[in-house]
């Protein structure tokens, strides 16, 4: 089962890490702060 990095470290506002896949107006990433459907970042 995949783990949001948001659920595990809520207080960090920077990561490092890898563009998966790339395309006009999308941007696809190995792990992202953000919370999935949060809106407004």
């Amino acid at each position: 089962m995949s783990r949001y990095f948001c659920h595990d470290h809520p207080d960090v506002l920077t990561l490092e890490t890898r563009v998966v896949d790339a395309r006009p107006g999308a941007v696809v990433l190995a792990s992202s702060p953000f919370h999935p459907g949060g809106g407004g970042q």
